[in-house]
């Protein structure tokens, strides 16, 4: 089980759980015994040389790798784990068998994403660039991570809660609707704001971006359109109940809305008019939306576990079946006949999960457990980026099929 370091040491342990460690030129460095390696899984060698190694107690060690003495020790995962080093080298990647991914510095203290333990449950996130993620809170927190070292860009805090987010086209611009009806324009990255206005007399629960520079908006049961900042542009009054999520069509032409009514509606973008109500014969609200990326299939999880997919072109419901044991939190779509969801029982008893999904086999796929409770779920090329409950932000990666 070797491990090599970027100033080209190695070090390998045998079936003895004996650690040796050599340079570059071949110059035997130090040899130690590994203490509590039951079950001795994972080892790699960070760049100055300090040993990592994890075992299938979900424990990590990280030794001198001239001397062999212990420089920290931890608990990461309840079992299983696999190790990987960070891009800058003096990072530990841990993966374990509950299907969470964790970042480390050497002294064992997280840093991953989102990983602040005071930020609440996450509400939504948005790409805020190549290496950039935006997420707000329900702490009422807003802040921009980098994903490759897991930092604090920039960050904002507000009294209510930021329930949802999205984008200018150009991503300098983020708009964040708050739990007192209130929306607010950042600048990006700095996080500065530049506009601020009331949008909705209710709680707002969702936010997208439209075509013309335009956004909607839903708070409550209207819906509002905008031409940013803070022209009003018209008012979409027919929900009679609590809108929860939206989804715009990948050409921005219309969008659907969905919420506790369960009866989803289809929107017009440049005459803000109603196309349809689409009937689905369930009477759980709708917690999440999403519209695949040729347009042609709608997607709705619902409170209780159900999801419904629609075929766009008729508005007739193709399929329903119950994908989770509790609310579906999140949806998407990928390019390749699959789709994603998020979702399960509000506890932690292991009944959260990320599914995928084969379109035209109406099967499962994957599935793998997420322990911090999904909240939302956004895809970026092959990459899903998921917020937590526990303000942790996973990020998995859709593995191509052969």
């Amino acid at each position: 089980m070797p491990a090599i370091s970027r100033q080209w040491a190695i070090a390998c342990v045998d079936t003895n759980d004996v650690v040796r460690v050599w340079s570059q030129e071949g110059v035997a460095l130090s040899k130690f015994e590994v203490d509590d390696a039951i079950g001795l899984l994972e080892i790699v060698l960070a760049t100055d040389l300090s040993v990592c190694v994890g075992n299938s107690e979900g424990a990590i060690r990280v030794y001198d790798g001239r001397t062999g003495r212990v420089r920290a020790r931890w608990k990461a995962h309840r079992e299983d784990l696999t190790l990987a080093l960070g891009r800058t080298g003096d990072e530990i990647v841990s993966a374990g068998k509950e299907g969470r991914i964790r970042f480390w510095d050497l002294k064992g203290r997280e840093r991953v994403v989102g990983g602040r333990r005071d930020l609440g449950p996450v509400e939504d996130l948005a790409l805020a660039g190549s290496t950039t993620l935006l997420a707000t809170y329900k702490s009422g927190h807003v802040v921009l991570w980098d994903t490759n070292s897991s930092r604090r860009l920039a960050g904002i805090a507000e009294s209510k809660p930021a329930n949802a987010v999205t984008l200018d086209r150009q991503k300098r611009k983020a708009f964040v609707g708050f739990g007192d009806g209130m929306i607010r324009a950042y600048s990006l990255p700095a996080l500065k704001e530049t506009a601020a206005w009331q949008g909705h007399g209710a709680s707002i629960m969702a936010m997208e971006r439209l075509g013309g520079g335009r956004m909607v908006s839903a708070g409550g049961a209207w819906l509002r359109l905008w031409k940013p900042p803070g022209q009003l542009q018209k008012i979409l009054r027919d929900h009679r109940t609590w809108i929860i999520d939206l989804a715009v069509a990948p050409d921005r032409s219309w969008f659907i809305s969905g919420g506790k009514s369960s009866l989803p509606r289809v929107w017009d973008t440049a005459t803000g008019k109603a196309r349809a109500a689409w009937e689905i014969g369930h009477v759980n609200s709708i917690e999440s939306l999403a519209i695949s990326d040729s347009g042609q299939w709608v997607a709705a999880g619902h409170y209780d576990g159900f999801v419904t997919i629609w075929d766009a072109r008729t508005g007739r419901p193709d399929r329903k079946f119950r994908a989770h044991d509790g609310p579906v939190t999140g949806m998407v779509f990928d390019g390749d006949g699959h789709f994603y969801t998020v979702g399960g029982y509000s506890s932690m008893d292991g009944h959260w999960t990320l599914k995928a999904w084969s379109i035209a086999a109406r099967k499962a796929i994957g599935v793998i457990p997420i322990e911090g409770g999904p909240t939302c779920l956004i895809r970026d090329g092959r990459t899903l980026w998921v917020g937590c409950h526990d303000s942790t932000i996973c990020r998995y990666k859709i593995a191509r099929a052969d």
